[in-house]
């Protein structure tokens, strides 16, 4: 048979059962709270992160463009270094500038040449 608790002793365990029930309470919703403000978290800052992957991968293709650009650029100047012909022409040139020096005299291409 159970003894009757004095007035004391079951304010006691009255305070002690809601204690217990607020405490149980917080322990099953901590997770709860956890995970809300690591989705809370996600939604702030994923947004961000999708806009800096898009203006990287914008930034890389543009890059990746001008770096094209160049190394064409790089192999045209070094195609044009090996042709026979630029350098013909630079001699046919000097030659035609001599041959126009000898047809105008030697008076009109010392003017040309101190001007």
């Amino acid at each position: 048979a159970a003894q009757p608790l004095d007035a004391a002793t079951a304010e006691r365990v009255a305070r002690l059962a809601k204690h217990t029930a607020e405490y149980l309470h917080l322990l099953a919703n901590e997770p709860t709270v956890g995970l809300y403000h690591m989705q809370d978290h996600v939604h702030k800052a994923t947004p961000k992160l999708v806009g800096a992957r898009l203006t990287l991968a914008e930034h890389t293709s543009l890059a990746d463009g001008a770096a094209v650009d160049v190394r064409y650029a790089r192999d045209t100047v070094a195609h044009v270094r090996t042709l026979r012909s630029f350098a013909n022409m630079a001699a046919m040139l000097a030659d035609a500038t001599a041959a126009l020096d000898a047809l105008t005299g030697d008076a009109a291409t010392a003017t040309a040449t101190t001007a």
